[in-house]
């Protein structure tokens, strides 16, 4: 009989400590999320958690952060403390008087939790791969870089073409006229004169008269 009056009230304290369950973004604003808990007992359903941290893997002068939406899984984790205090401050240790322990209220929550049916299709036995979208960037083993995906090829083309087209170059143009190969050899140097110095921003060049604007252009790209 003891036995079991000691079972049920552990049985009944455990039922009010949370460790660690799936949840789905209902609302989110940069990385403070409304988030509802997708597991819960049979005829009890937890309610939506407000403002919960999300976790992302960062310190203070790098890190990585990715979008999360509305719909997206996350893993909730429940501290063993009231984390108000914490939260308020500047991230630097922190007293509680608050006895509340593993409470529902103390959540944060790590985006990246997915059914089996749900989880990304991601091939990473060569290495680490990271995608948004339709574009992957794959970090082999061997320490090759391969960036795929119509919006990388998009992006790749583009800046090509922003710079192609930005290209300028000088030319002079090509002399017309039939050179006739029966002739003797002659020297370049008899042949063609040197090329004057420009005055009045021409050139004169096989008796045309170039202009400072002939001598730039623009090659498109398309």
């Amino acid at each position: 009989m003891l036995a079991d009056t000691i079972n049920r009230f552990i049985e009944s304290r455990l039922s009010s400590v949370y460790t660690a369950i799936p949840g789905v973004v209902k609302k989110i604003s940069g990385n403070i999320a409304d988030i509802q808990p997708a597991v819960s007992e049979t005829g009890v359903v937890l309610p939506v958690l407000p403002d919960v941290p999300l976790v992302f893997p960062s310190s203070k002068t790098a890190g990585f952060v990715y979008e999360v939406s509305k719909g997206d899984s996350v893993l909730l984790i429940f501290c063993s403390s009231s984390i108000d205090e914490w939260l308020a401050g500047d991230g630097a240790e922190a007293d509680t008087d608050d006895p509340r322990r593993f409470d529902i209220t103390d959540a944060v929550a790590i985006p990246g939790l997915f059914s089996l049916s749900e989880t990304p299709k991601l091939d990473s036995s060569d290495g680490c791969v990271m995608n948004h979208e339709d574009t992957t960037i794959t970090i082999k083993k061997n320490g090759d870089i391969v960036i795929g995906g119509d919006s990388a090829k998009k992006l790749v083309n583009e800046e090509f073409k922003e710079v192609f087209n930005d290209h300028v170059h000088n030319f002079f143009a090509a002399p017309t006229g039939t050179f006739s190969t029966s002739k003797p050899a002659v020297s370049l140097s008899t042949a063609i004169p040197p090329i004057p110095t420009p005055v009045g921003g021409e050139v004169a060049l096989f008796g045309t008269a170039i202009t400072d604007k002939e001598l730039t252009d623009k090659t498109s790209a398309v």
